[in-house]
């Protein structure tokens, strides 16, 4: 993911990272590497400098929390967004004009999409979703997307359907409401 990102980056000088995630992904170092799954959004804003808005995060460590008090990161908690529309207002604000999403599927909540790495309770639904998506393509310009931790379930095949229909959403924001 973070090859995309850096791509993206070198074409757009005020992109804003909209991070879709149970998880912050804000730590320096995760298993003794700097270059993990854990570390992506901390490399992103660190070294790459590019801001990053976090939807859905309901897990994440003691220093993540100090990073984001400290750089002054925003995370739209999960606890704060589910279930309620009217902080995509609030999160629109935070977004630059030129927008990529990097949609991590442990931000659903499990009983949405069960089949990803580190599926974390209270997450986002199918509806809130795709509401936060569409308002960012009404209002921002998605120049770019990915979509990870996709971990099929054999004989499952639901959450691959929602992975294949939030790809099919995304493209159709970024390029149909504009």
């Amino acid at each position: 993911v973070f090859g995309p990102i850096r791509a993206v980056a070198e074409q757009y000088n005020h992109v804003t990272i909209l991070h879709f995630d149970s998880h912050l992904d804000l730590r320096p170092e995760h298993m003794g590497t700097q270059f993990n799954h854990m570390t992506l959004m901390h490399l992103v804003h660190g070294e790459l400098g590019l801001h990053v808005v976090n939807v859905g995060a309901r897990s994440f460590s003691e220093e993540e929390y100090r990073y984001v008090e400290e750089k002054r990161v925003k995370p739209f908690y999960a606890r704060d967004v589910v279930g309620r529309y009217e902080f995509v207002d609030r999160l629109l604000e935070e977004l630059h004009d030129e927008v990529y999403v990097s949609f991590d599927l442990s931000a659903f909540d499990p009983s949405v999409l069960p089949a990803t790495g580190r599926p974390e309770p209270g997450g986002l639904d199918w509806y809130l979703a795709t509401h936060i998506l569409r308002r960012v393509g009404e209002k921002r310009r998605i120049v770019g997307a990915d979509i990870h931790e996709l971990m099929p379930i054999p004989g499952q095949p639901a959450s691959e359907m929602l992975a294949a229909k939030l790809a099919y959403k995304i493209m159709g924001y970024a390029f149909l409401l504009r």
